[in-house]
């Protein structure tokens, strides 16, 4: 998530699906997100409609996935519903397992984690 000067959620970029280039700075996605019943009527259910194209069985996008929150979040600034995230994690705990070496990634904290606490 990108924020602008006021702190403001400004964007939503996907590094892994839409192969965009990671900001300086921004918040990571770490698996939690929520949303009001009325955004999701009102603006996921309408996009996943607007995106979907039957004949290719894919989501019109660069993935052909529907990335959420990145596509939801976007689709919400652009229809004027406010978007806001909390940070709430060690950058160590954002690790996502998009690729094998990231399992090594992941062994190597939790290795730490069982050293620190012994």
């Amino acid at each position: 998530m990108l924020r602008d000067a006021d702190g403001k959620v400004s964007n939503s970029v996907e590094t892994h699906l839409e192969g965009a280039e990671k900001p300086e700075v921004g918040e990571a996605n770490v698996g939690a997100y929520w949303a009001s019943k009325k955004a999701l009527q009102e603006i996921l259910v309408p996009l996943c409609k607007e995106k979907w194209n039957p004949q290719t069985g894919k989501y019109d996008t660069s993935s052909g996935e529907l990335g959420y929150p990145n596509e939801m979040v976007r689709s919400c600034l652009a229809n004027g519903v406010g978007v806001d995230g909390v940070v709430c994690s060690m950058p160590e705990e954002m690790i996502g397992l998009k690729r094998l070496e990231d399992i090594d990634k992941i062994e190597e904290v939790m290795l730490n984690r069982r050293t620190v606490s012994d």
